[in-house]
């Protein structure tokens, strides 16, 4: 008998709809649930009815990473995967430097099924530290960015 992968509850946090739809038929496996609100986001997530929080780092009126970090001082522990159309390296450089223990990964937009399954697989089943090691790593291989940018 195949393995079967688990169902998670993922809660995906972006403003961009079609984004939302695609990634909703990626895990389609999963129970996804959407919002745009950071706020309904949060109060979502209070209820502790979701394994993972994917949520995009642009949007408003506070961006991912502050969402992230609302998380942590609101004690929810749900781990995060942050998506951007932009520097992924940048990203991933803001979150240590705001010390979010809680970003599993930074992954760039469009997404592919393998990764974005890999990428959930990795962050529900990591622990805090695995998470940060994990990104430190991701951070030294990475190709230099040029000052300034």
């Amino acid at each position: 008998m195949p393995d079967v992968p688990p169902i998670h509850r993922v809660l995906l946090v972006d403003d961009d709809l079609p984004f939302c739809e695609a990634v909703t038929r990626l895990l389609a496996h999963h129970r996804v649930e959407a919002t745009a609100a950071p706020a309904a986001a949060l109060a979502m997530l209070s209820e502790g009815r979701f394994d993972l929080a994917i949520i995009d780092v642009r949007l408003w009126p506070i961006d991912g990473l502050e969402l992230a970090a609302d998380m942590l001082r609101r004690k929810l522990t749900v781990p995060v995967l942050l998506v951007t159309g932009g520097d992924v390296a940048r990203v991933r450089e803001m979150a240590d430097d705001l010390l979010l223990r809680n970003v599993s990964d930074v992954l760039a937009k469009p997404l592919g099924r393998a990764e974005l399954e890999a990428a959930v697989e990795r962050a529900v089943t990591a622990t805090s530290s695995e998470r940060i090691t994990r990104r430190a790593l991701a951070a030294a291989i990475a190709p230099p960015r040029p000052r300034g940018t």
